[in-house]
């Protein structure tokens, strides 16, 4: 499994990470509506848009009433899949900002929670996934990425889409507890 700052919220040692950004204004890539046979899906949650079967984990049910609740403080909360056949084979989190991404502006989004099924890796899934995250970005925003330092699959990927490193921190637990920790920049 591809880890993420989603892998750290199930419970694994998370690490340092490293926080990169496409900032507002930067050419960004035209996503493409398949690659090959794939399909991108964008789900965007609403009290009537429940998570889709493909992706209804218990996570989304939680991310889904976030967003209704507002608690993020914009309305760009989605999660990108790609599928075959009927398969969830990619998947991405956009989060706008929240409680957990304190260096985030209002009209920034951060792209995480990225799995990939490992049989299907190395096909620039993720790729196409920042893209479609990007394109729908809004444009005054910057688009975050942040990795683990150990990912280097995921850092080659971001990379190659043109993000740029900005720091490197780790998550910091609030009130001594995970669940309401935030990523915190350590070093520029």
């Amino acid at each position: 499994m591809t880890r993420s700052p989603g892998a750290a919220e199930a419970g694994q040692d998370a690490g340092t990470f490293r926080f990169y950004r496409l900032r507002a204004g930067a050419a960004r890539a035209t996503p493409v509506g398949a690659i090959g046979d794939y399909s991108v899906r964008i789900w965007h949650p609403s009290w009537t848009r429940v998570p889709p079967p493909l992706v209804r984990t218990s996570v989304n049910w939680v991310w889904w009433l976030l967003h209704n609740v507002r608690v993020f403080r914009s309305r760009a909360f989605a999660v990108i899949s790609l599928e075959q056949e009927g398969r969830l084979i990619h998947r991405s989190t956009v989060f706008p900002p929240f409680f957990r991404f304190p260096f985030m502006r209002g009209s920034d989004i951060q792209v995480g929670d990225t799995w990939t099924e490992e049989s299907h890796r190395g096909r620039s899934l993720a790729r196409l996934a920042i893209r479609t995250a990007c394109a729908a970005a809004p444009a005054a925003g910057d688009v975050w990425y942040i990795v683990e330092e150990s990912n280097a699959p995921s850092i080659h990927v971001v990379e190659k889409e043109g993000f740029e490193l900005v720091a490197r921190g780790a998550r910091v637990p609030r009130l001594g507890m995970r669940l309401l920790g935030y990523y915190a920049m350590t070093s520029a």
